[in-house]
């Protein structure tokens, strides 16, 4: 039993990749170097096709944030034809929750996250995203169901709330692996295709198909026994 746990638990894991953010995470003292710090922030900043500007900085930066890192932000979201706002994270969020996503692996927008690369922890910057780099995401950022126009020319006030390791960007895409016959969807027969290859559980029996069931149950949110690309939780990206 105990041993069946620990592969359900790691699995898991595996799957989620979840941001997670510490103190000891984001507390990095960096001395000052003079030249070299200065070349560094340079290097730390969007490329030059995003334009941006910082509304509020901070004094004493001690770590920037990096294309290898995850971030939580808030954001408004405007139209920049009218300045009209489509979102705005604060609104109606009692729990004060931000945004999280890591970075490089495109589940935010690709102008946004470009756009907030150097930032620091409560800094507040203004970004302009062409339309052409209103592409990719996730939940909030999904291009079907999300909140964020497509094919419009948008602003975006974000504030850096946290930033963090990322366990995401590395990993290989999972829905890729496990979707056997590639037709976009996962089934309890392809991830028993995987765990047997693996070979670490066994030959085909009880313990693997219920380890099977126990990842489609996860993340089967309509309870067809299927799981879909939007479904699937854990990594399903390729790098950006």
């Amino acid at each position: 039993m105990e041993y069946r746990q620990l592969f359900i638990v790691g699995f898991m894991l595996m799957c989620l990749a979840i941001p997670v953010f510490t103190d000891d995470d984001v507390e990095i003292e960096v001395e000052d170097e003079g030249d070299d710090d200065k070349k560094d922030d340079v290097a730390a900043m969007p490329p030059p096709e995003i334009e941006w500007e910082n509304i509020k900085e901070v004094e004493n930066c001690k770590k920037r944030l990096s294309n290898d890192d995850s971030a939580g932000i808030h954001f408004v979201g405007k139209l920049e034809s009218d300045g009209s706002v489509f979102y705005d994270s604060r609104e109606g969020n009692v729990k004060d929750d931000w945004t999280s996503f890591p970075m490089g692996v495109g589940e935010s927008i690709k102008g946004l996250e470009l756009g907030i690369i150097g930032m620091c922890k409560g800094e507040i910057r203004r970004i302009v995203v062409e339309p052409d780099m209103v592409k990719n995401g996730r939940n909030v950022f999904d291009p079907e169901d999300g909140v964020i126009p497509r094919g419009k020319k948008l602003i975006f006030e974000v504030e850096l709330m946290e930033m963090g390791p990322n366990y995401v960007k590395g990993l290989p895409n999972m829905f890729k692996v496990y979707d056997v016959n590639a037709n976009g969807q996962l089934s309890h027969d392809e991830l028993k295709v995987y765990l047997l290859k693996d070979g670490t559980f066994g030959p085909d029996g009880p313990l693997v198909d219920k380890l099977a069931q126990e990842v489609i149950d996860k993340d089967d949110r309509n309870k067809d026994g299927i799981l879909t690309w939007k479904e699937f939780s854990g990594p399903k990206h390729d790098e950006l």
